[in-house]
């Protein structure tokens, strides 16, 4: 059985040496709306959880940890990068798509959302 831990380790491994930022991951997608939280959703045209692995991968990021579900169950990962936001990768996100975020704490110590980048085929 495939697990997800098996996929995220198989992708890191296949990872090149070029390093990204986020900022260069979403100048390959396409605006698509923006919340009314005020999160700008993004649609990658083409890619699937791999390559949502390997765009994060991809960037220099620091305390990479699992992303667990409220069962304990990894669906992701996440790390901070140079400027302190917090990037996760995501199995699914609320429409089911793979998804690569960006996001910091606030004034509340709550994580707050700012760009969301999923993953599939555009509508």
């Amino acid at each position: 059985m495939i697990t997800l831990k098996k996929v995220l380790k198989k992708v890191s491994k296949k990872t090149d040496n070029v390093t990204k930022s986020f900022d260069d991951i979403t100048k390959e997608a396409v605006k698509e709306r923006t919340t009314k939280a005020k999160t700008d959703i993004l649609r990658k045209k083409k890619g699937d959880f791999d390559t949502a692995n390997k765009d994060f991968d991809s960037m220099e990021l620091d305390e990479v940890s699992d992303l667990k579900n409220k069962d304990g169950e990894v669906i992701g990962r996440e790390g901070i990068d140079a400027d302190g936001n917090i990037v996760k990768v995501r199995q699914y996100s609320s429409d089911g798509t793979p998804t690569l975020e960006k996001g910091k704490m606030n004034s509340k110590n709550k994580y707050k959302k700012k760009t969301e980048i999923r993953y599939g085929q555009s509508n």
